[in-house]
């Protein structure tokens, strides 16, 4: 099953249960460690002897199976913040709390988006399953610049003047904002836009599509 966002340089993704997580093969690459090591250090961390609950272990630390070039099986997890920030305190390196630290920050940004996608995912479902068909590895972008072009055609603004103008915080969804005829206009552009992915790659061309189709709307035309 693919990963809602899938992982950046750093290892870093959220999944399809909307968690964010990291890939140990990653950390072990950034921590210059032997991955085989650093998945022995995991499971150190998560014998009992440690004493962290059972639901803890299952919540933070997900074993995988993955396969190396000669295609053998190994081991590997993908942790979350608290297992990762676990692992890397448990080496007491000041070159690992530094590394540490880059992680927390790119994890702080990617539950930002992740925070930002679920509230425009509730607002767009059919346009979020698409981008999701199209694109083998979708990107934040692939997603925030959908919403964004269907609300700037919407409202005849950006969503950051709309949000300045109405003082809506930065990852609140602006639809509750919305009156009942924009409401469903913006649920016509979404289902036009929806076969408008699929036959215009280009962004301008869409947008371009959907002005015309909002203003053939409001004339009566359609």
């Amino acid at each position: 099953m693919k990963d809602f966002i899938p992982k950046d340089k750093h290892g870093i993704f959220i999944d399809v249960h909307d968690t964010v997580r990291v890939d140990s093969n990653y950390v072990a690459e950034f921590f210059k460690k032997e991955h085989e090591t650093l998945v022995c250090d995991i499971e150190k961390l998560i014998s009992p002897s440690f004493g962290f609950s059972e639901k803890f272990i299952t919540l933070n630390f997900e074993r995988v199976t993955c396969r190396d070039i000669r295609n053998k099986k190994y081991r590997a997890y993908y942790m979350t913040r608290d297992a990762f920030v676990i692992l890397a305190m448990s080496y007491g390196d000041d070159k690992i709390t530094k590394i540490k630290d880059m992680y927390v920050k790119r994890f702080d940004e990617m539950e930002s988006i992740l925070k930002m996608l679920i509230e425009e995912r509730k607002d767009f479902p059919l346009l979020t399953d698409t981008i999701k068909i199209l694109h083998e590895e979708p990107r934040p972008y692939h997603f925030s610049g959908e919403y964004e072009m269907l609300y700037t055609v919407l409202l005849g603004k950006s969503t950051k003047r709309f949000r300045q103008e109405n003082g809506i915080a930065k990852w609140e969804s602006i639809r509750p904002y919305l009156n009942n005829e924009q409401i469903k206009m913006l649920e016509r552009l979404q289902l036009a836009d929806v076969g408008l992915l699929v036959a215009f790659p280009k962004y301008e061309d869409r947008m371009r599509y959907l002005d015309r189709y909002k203003t053939m709307i409001l004339e009566g035309e359609v």
